[in-house]
């Protein structure tokens, strides 16, 4: 995976020094090699970034492509909706961050033993928060964590439990809590949680 890693960071370069189609060129033969998917997730941003400044769309049109073999995949709406980041495509981004978090929540609460949506469902929800800081504000994001903190209480104990604690965790590193009260010692929330 080294040579993917090289050849990602030579496409990055010739993104950034404005020679969009050799980045893209790179990234289609990466595509090609992992056999004509999406690109990976840490790729798909660099993946919009390219497509936006082309005249011409394949790795989009991929993308597009794969959504009815990967209509299920957590991974799959994560990828795409960091695609669309890289294109500043905010109601696309939106969207695929929408459906990553529904499948998600949807994977959790009918596989108890799902490791991977246990994993994914916290990640997603601070990613979708980190697009509404960006394209509404702090307060909306911090509505929407408080939100899924409240709705948490529909999950298995156990999951609700890791859930929200990753929720509180995001609100402390992520947001001016201190200052702003998003997150204040006397919220029965907190208490509840310990």
């Amino acid at each position: 995976h080294f040579s993917v890693w090289v050849r990602s960071m030579l496409a990055e370069c010739y993104q950034k020094v404005g020679q969009s189609k050799e980045a893209q060129s790179i990234l289609l033969q990466l595509s090609k090699e992992s056999g004509g998917q999406v690109p990976t997730y840490a790729l798909s941003q660099l993946a919009g970034q390219i497509q936006a400044a082309t005249p011409t769309r394949p790795l989009e049109q991929q993308i597009k492509a794969a959504e009815v073999k990967n209509e299920d995949s957590i991974v799959y709406w994560q990828g795409r909706a960091n695609y669309y980041r890289g294109r500043n495509e905010a109601e696309q981004e939106r969207s695929a961050w929408l459906r990553a978090l529904k499948l998600a929540k949807s994977k959790l609460a009918n596989s108890k033993q799902d490791q991977s949506a246990q994993f994914y469902l916290p990640m997603i929800a601070s990613s979708y928060a980190n697009f509404l800081r960006r394209h509404e504000s702090e307060q909306a994001a911090i509505k929407f964590i408080w939100s899924e903190f409240d709705a948490a209480s529909n999950l298995t104990s156990t999951s609700s439990i890791e859930y929200r604690t990753k929720l509180v965790r995001d609100l402390e590193q992520t947001y001016e809590t201190d200052q702003t009260g998003y997150l204040s010692p006397v919220d029965e929330r907190l208490w509840q949680l310990l």
